[in-house]
């Protein structure tokens, strides 16, 4: 993602980007948390960061919907074209960063001597 980022013009980050990202933070941070053997309270889901998801998945349709009928030689489609890239890489490694910081935590609280 960094890469991408740093040899693409990119849209500026979303409000459901910062979503994404506060809640991969919460869980490095609990994850730390149950390192330091540190009480934690139980999260309930994290309805900004589902409104985020959703938000991209609706965003990914529309693309992958309009760059259905692209005409390859007009101009005007590279946009939405390199929207859809950004897009689809961005969301992807989203998902996976949530999942491993999800799984992390998991990790650590069932290896934890208690």
């Amino acid at each position: 993602m960094g890469t991408y980022i740093q040899n693409h013009p990119t849209t500026k980050a979303s409000v459901h980007f910062k979503a994404f990202v506060e809640s991969i933070n919460q869980n490095l941070e609990r994850a730390i948390g149950l390192l330091h053997d540190q009480e934690l309270e139980e999260l309930s889901e994290d309805s900004k960061q589902l409104e985020a998801q959703k938000f991209f998945d609706q965003k990914h349709r529309d693309l992958t919907r309009v760059s259905e009928n692209f005409d390859p030689f007009e101009k005007s489609n590279s946009k939405t074209a390199e929207e859809l890239r950004e897009v689809q890489l961005i969301i992807e490694q989203l998902k996976w960063l949530l999942d491993i910081s999800n799984k992390l935590q998991k990790i650590i609280d069932e290896t934890m001597f208690q």
